[in-house]
């Protein structure tokens, strides 16, 4: 876990997120962090056997530390649904159904975290 973020903090993100996006984490899902240093990008993840992994990049100030757990987290969920089938190596994923091997801001699936991160940054910070 990154230094910019404590675990009381970190627990209220990850049951904000949850409670947010309907997510029940405590019967359906553990997460589990790493601070291993992504080249070029804030954050990735994964499911797989009930275990949601989220790399987070340790340089990141706490602000977009909990921005990218947001967006992670709304990919986390997309996986969950079904509408997110993420690609392996030069597969590309798969978003409802349908085959997407489009620019990263073009994604439909990226498009929908960025716009449900900052919902959530700024519903999680009213409180």
């Amino acid at each position: 876990m990154p230094d910019t973020l404590n675990y009381d903090l970190l627990d209220r993100i990850i049951v904000f997120s949850c409670e947010f996006l309907g997510i029940l984490y405590e019967t359906d899902l553990e997460i589990e962090f790493d601070d291993e240093l992504i080249e070029h990008k804030c954050g990735s993840c994964d499911i797989e056997d009930g275990v949601a992994q989220l790399w987070l990049n340790p340089y990141l100030d706490q602000k977009e530390l909990i921005t990218t757990i947001f967006h992670e987290m709304v990919h986390i969920r997309q996986m969950l649904n079904g509408d997110l089938v993420a690609g392996e190596g030069y597969k590309p994923s798969t978003w409802h159904g349908e085959k997407y091997d489009l620019n990263y801001n073009d994604l439909p699936w990226e498009k929908e975290a960025f716009e449900l991160e900052k919902i959530m940054m700024e519903k999680f910070y009213e409180h």
